[in-house]
């Protein structure tokens, strides 16, 4: 039969694999070589060759049926639910029913595009065509609508968004975008290389980033406005073997033969190293202490149990789907989770017998949740904005937004806040229920310029060229300075010096790996203080000296801190800290809840003796405080924003005692009828308050990991460093999932994200900021990013934030992780949504998350580009791998994250596909004009999957009009067409007319190739009939007297074919091979792959599914095509992407393919 029995890969590991007698493949065994480990998958088939059932290597299995026409009809998952499917009479799907019996619909035109769809809430979003079949409207449920408009070769020219503003695209005449100009006139413009590659940026304010490139297009240096550069080198596959920063320094990166990293070394040569089981699954990682994590995993890759260095021992397990059905942790304490059949978690129950038990939406938004507080409740708009939050204590939180998303008010029990934006998104003003109004501005890349509080008192910003900050200056009303802060910084952004007004100086030195290793303080009475740290290897803090004075510190094999001098720590196997000993006789101990959350402090033996005791809501953020059982603080939070903040705090009898006004920060305090405006420095910290006047009423200064050196006032106020909670009762920094001690510079529990592989300094549990907290922030309590004021990007609205920009950018300013590493990372211990949003659930619950995304657009740096609308929040992550290999730094796509959350890519649907009155059509009866072409009529026609000729006949004619044309010179003949219409490219498959280029070589009848000569563009005053017509079976035909191979691009239903074996042969599609095990290398690609996988909604997530697990032929030119039911994707032997296609896209020689490959 010639089907390959077995296979062994450079590691040593083996595949085997057996077959049917008609060559189906019927189970698939993967030994591991170095544990002897077997994963079994077996494949049913029924007496068609379909594909009808699969069991995997956990023993659970999927059944798929088919209806007559050969189309999926039903799906039945690994846990019996059962989902349906239906179609119209022309294939399209109509109806999708969910095991539930809810439903969702769409409708189509007769074109075969889809003109609405409804979900299984009812409500319907429809869609509006130009005459070329272009999107030129989508129409939400709540009536808001986004517009587009093209130019004749079908590009999108501009966008209006739901308020009516307009974002402007130009482009170069091989359709780069070479200028983005926003609803306020501020443009950005691009340049490009031959191949396409984007070779320089300029802003808005006339800066110029540079880029260069290698022979394999590969990013090879980025060269900023400051002459600073960051550069890259690659071995003969096209990894990243090396990265060089701004300042010189250099991490290297070491891979084995799959490659996978195996090790990365730090600029300061300390290196973490990883191993690997024959399916990819990283089985530990080995710190630059030499102390190992292993991790275990089931036959179908799910992290089962995770062993810590000291041999503490996690444990999950899961349901047939893969989702997480109980987590045994290292102290032995199991919590077991429960779904409804849309797979959303219903009930998690703790050791205890306590529960929380949660209810959804037919749209899987969060309707309430009950646990030992009671139950909250969740309303919703059309739109799937959360409107109402009921809580157990009866206290409601109201939001209200503008068609395009943004939130325009927040109403508490206390009043309403309201809030505007200008023609960008961006923040614009705060009103707070007093009627005091604080207002924004901003430069032309959406960097903040200023900001003027109700007291008159205002703060002004500015920065570099690389829009890092290097200036903020407080001033009230008369222009006199309440405090100024004037920033010096090294080569790579960080700090190395800041200048106060008071004449108050700080220097900060570093290691090369930017840990802060010397702060030196100059006060203005001449006193100085010299702070200095030393560390290990992989962070922990060994030393600190203040003016010489030394403090050492130990630790175990996890990172647990031990002694700090005489101090002495304890902990739990969880890595929560249960005591602290001091050697004055003071004792401290901490009680955990099942999800590791502080829940008691008892402090003893010391003169302030007492006891604080916290609560939590179900996302992990905290709701009360208790101090010795009497005072008693209930916090009223607002978690529809990027992270949770308090707005009210009331005391046990419900009085309230202090609300709160927050912008893009906190605004003010009032407590009582007094009111309290912050003002901070460029890291976010408080550092004065001023009153209703404008007077200073209190003062701040901080070390840099937040401790209070000094402090002057009386006024009531927990809002200090980095602008976060301050617990003065226990000394430590309230950061939603965990709580920082600023003395240690450290957190007090073990951090539940995984970390990044390629970034070793994350992957510890405890470290604050990554020991650089002059730069860093951590407000989620999970991972650091840059301060909001401190952000290295070059920031720009919604706006220039769209499609045409995306296409062809990843360049490479940070690029500190790989897209296996990132998703590595996310999904490590199955807290991937916790390392995403930051806050638990909180941030995507029924956000307003277009109206954020559009405002932290803002902040995002123009190159990115990608945001029109938001995705699924699978699929947001898969943006931020995007941006990361974009160039925007880890810290900040992790900060964007939690609102990159749900919506719809606009796509450029291919119109009308037409050839001009006179092209001629090879025909039985010999060349004939097309206009002449008549239903019934015999034309030469090939089958481009066997290569196999002959007459078909015409079953549809079309005739259209257009005001552009392509005209393709074959030899001396001059072939009009539309810019849509395929064409057989030899070596790339099929073309549309537009992109065809000088050079490529068409297919002929005879079987050769011929060179087009010239492609030319010619646009017309008074559009023209153009014609095409529809061919039964293969849907191809031959135009002029070349007889150039062409398709008539008209959709098909497909019949039932039989599977193939290794060896067949489909033409020039390509012969079928085994999986080459490719990876597609994200640092690489062609402008063309990315303009598909935008124009046709496909994500990274989907092009490394389709490549890992497709079928694969391998065509003439050595590139392999990558084949699945739900899509395909040509990628090159050096792992660079080609083009992409979802099944949505398939023509009928595609879904013939799809039919022979799969028996489907």
């Amino acid at each position: 039969m010639g089907n390959k029995i077995s296979e062994t890969d450079a590691n040593g590991n083996e595949v085997l694999y057996k077959y049917n007698s008609n060559g189906c493949m019927t189970s698939k065994t993967e030994i591991d070589k170095v544990t002897g480990k077997e994963i079994k998958t077996e494949y049913i088939y029924d007496s068609m060759n379909r594909l009808i059932g699969m069991i995997d290597g956990n023993g659970k299995s999927i059944r798929i049926e088919y209806n007559a026409a050969g189309q999926q009809s039903a799906l039945i998952d690994k846990t019996g639910n059962r989902t349906e499917y239906e179609y119209d009479a022309f294939g399209n799907l109509i109806l999708v029913r969910y095991a539930d019996g809810t439903t969702e619909k769409s409708t189509y035109d007769a074109e075969g595009r889809e003109t609405s769809s409804t979900d299984r809430l009812g409500r319907t979003t429809r869609y509006e065509y130009d005459k070329l079949g272009r999107l030129i409207k989508t129409i939400n449920p709540d009536g808001s609508c986004v517009e587009n408009e093209y130019d004749p070769l079908g590009r999108i020219i501009s966008v209006k968004d739901e308020r009516g503003n307009v974002t402007k695209y130009k482009y170069d005449e091989v359709g780069n975008t070479t200028e983005v100009i926003d609803a306020l006139g501020n443009v950005t413009k691009y340049e490009y290389d031959k191949n396409g590659n984007r070779t320089k940026m300029i802003d808005a304010n006339g800066n110029v980033i540079t880029f260069e490139y290698d022979s394999d297009n590969n990013p090879v240096r980025t060269i900023f406005p400051d002459g600073t550069y960051t550069s890259y080198e690659y071995n003969s596959i096209g990894q990243k073997i090396s990265e060089r920063d701004q300042a010189g320094l250099i991490t290297v990166y070491e891979y084995d033969a799959a490659g996978r990293v195996t090790k990365v070394i730090d600029p300061l040569g300390n290196e973490t190293c990883f191993e690997y089981d024959a399916k990819g699954n990283r089985i530990s990682q080995t710190d630059a202490n030499g102390n190992k994590v292993r991790f275990e995993y089931d036959k179908i890759g799910n992290v089962t149990k995770q062993i810590l260095p000291l041999g503490y021992e996690e444990v999950i397990t899961y349901d047939g789907e893969g989702r997480v059905t109980s987590k045994t942790d290292f102290n032995g304490s199991k919590i077991e989770f429960e779904y409804d059949v849309d797979g959303n978690l219903i009930k998690k129950t703790y050791p205890d017998g306590k529960s929380e038990v949660y209810t959804y939406t037919l749209s899987g938004q969060r309707e309430s949740v009950t646990d030992e507080r009671g139950t909250t409740y969740y309303e919703y708009d059309l739109m799937d904005r959360l409107i109402k939050q009921i809580n157990p204590d009866g206290t409601q939180i109201t939001y209200t937004y503008d068609k395009a998303g943004n939130c325009t008010s927040v109403t508490v029990p206390s009043g309403t806040t309201y809030y505007t934006y200008d023609e960008l998104n961006r923040l614009k003003s705060v009103t707070d229920p007093d009627g005091n109004t604080t207002t924004y501005t901003y430069d032309a890349i959406s960097n903040r310029k200023s900001v003027t509080y109700p007291n008159k008192t205002t703060t002004e910003y500015e920065y570099d060229y690389l829009s890092r900050l290097t200036s903020l200056l407080n001033r009230n009303e008369a222009g006199e300075i309440i405090s100024s802060y004037k920033y010096t910084l090294g080569p790579a952004g960080n700090r190395i010096r800041t200048e106060e007004n008071n004449g108050r100086v700080i220097k900060y030195t570093y290691d090369d790996t930017y840990k802060l290793i010397k702060e030196e303080i100059e006060n203005p009475d001449g006193d100085k203080t010299i702070i200095e740290y030393t560390y290990d290897a992989v962070g922990n803090r060994l030393s600190k000296s203040v003016n010489g004075v030394v403090t050492e510190y130990t630790y175990d094999a996890n990172n647990r801190l031990i002694t700090e001098g005489q101090t002495v720590y304890t902990y739990d196997k969880n890595g929560n800290t249960l005591s602290k000993k001091t050697n004055t006789g003071e004792e401290v101990t901490y009680t955990y809840d099942y999800n590791n959350r502080l829940t008691k402090v008892n402090i003893t033996g010391a003169k302030d003796a007492s006891t604080v005791e916290y609560a939590y809501n179900v996302d992990g953020i905290r709701v009360q405080k208790v101090v010795d059982g009497i005072e008693v603080t209930n916090y009223l939070v607002d978690e529809n924003r990027l992270y949770a903040q308090v707005l009210e705090e009331r005391d046990g009898e419900g009085n309230l005692t202090v609300s709160y006004v927050y912008g893009d920060d906190l605004i003010s305090q009032k407590r009582g009828d007094s009111f309290s405006y912050y003002h901070y420095d460029g890291i976010g910290s408080t550092r004065a308050l001023t009153d209703i006047h404008g007077n200073i009423t209190d003062t701040y200064t901080y070390d840099s990991f937040g401790m209070l050196t000094s402090r002057t006032g009386t006024t009531e106020n927990d809002y200090l460093f980095t602008g976060e909670q301050y617990d003065a009762n226990v000394n430590f920094y309230y950061l939603r999932a965990r709580y920082m001690n600023p003395a240690l510079g450290r957190f007090l529990t073990m951090d539940s994200w995984g970390g990044i592989i390629t970034d070793p300094i994350t992957l510890h549990k405890y470290l604050y900021a990554d020991c650089d907290p002059v730069n860093k922030i951590d407000p989620s309590g999970h991972f650091s990013i840059l301060g909001t004021l401190a952000l290295v990007t070059y920031t720009v609205s919604i706006a220039a934030i769209a499609l045409p920009v995306f296409a062809g950018i990843y360049l490479t300013i940070v690029n500190k992780v790989s897209v296996l590493d990132y998703i590595s990372a996310l999904c490590s211990e199955d807290v991937w949504i916790e390392a995403a949003i930051g806050i638990g659930m909180g941030a995507v619950l029924g956000l307003g998350i277009k109206a954020i995304a559009k405002k932290l657009a803002c902040e995002v740096v123009a190159f990115i580009g990608v945001i029109m609308s938001l995705w699924s929040l699978y699929q947001s992550i898969d943006l931020s791998i995007n941006m990361i290999k974009g160039g925007v730094s880890r810290e900040q796509v992790a900060r964007y994250l939690a609102v990159l959350t749900a919506t719809i890519i606009l796509t450029t649907l291919i119109g009308k596909v037409c050839f001009t009155e006179d092209t001629l059509i090879k025909t039985e009866d010999g060349y004939k004009e097309i206009k002449d072409i008549e239903v019934g009529d015999l034309v030469y026609s090939e089958d481009p999957l066997t290569g196999e000729k002959g007459l078909k006949r015409v079953t549809n004619v079309f005739v259209n009009e257009t005001s552009v044309i392509v005209k393709i010179y074959v030899e001396d003949e001059e072939i009009e067409t539309t810019p849509t219409h395929p064409f057989w490219v030899i070596g790339k498959g099929w073309v549309a007319a537009g992109d065809i280029e000088a050079g490529d070589k068409v297919y002929l009848y005879s079987g050769e190739g011929r060179e087009v000569k010239e492609v030319r563009f010619e646009y017309l005053d008074t559009p023209i009939k153009v014609y095409n017509f529809e061919v039964e079976d293969w849907h191809t035909y031959f135009v002029s007297e070349q007889d150039v191979f062409v398709h008539n691009s008209c959709k098909g239903k497909g019949t039932s074919k039989t599977s193939v074996k290794i060896g067949d042969d489909f033409g020039k599609l390509g012969k079928v091979v085994e999986n080459p095990g490719l990876k597609v290398d994200w640092g690489q690609y062609s402008k063309h792959g990315l303009g598909r996988m935008m124009e046709r909604n496909v994500t990274t997530d989907m092009v490394n599914d389709w490549v890992r697990n497709g079928k694969v032929l391998q065509q003439s030119g050595g590139q392999y095509l990558f084949v699945t039911r739900e899509g395909a994707a040509v990628v090159n032997p050096n792992g660079k992407l080609i083009t992409v296609m979802s099944k949505y896209d398939f023509d009928e020689v595609m879904g013939n393919v799809v039919n022979k490959l799969f028996g489907n």
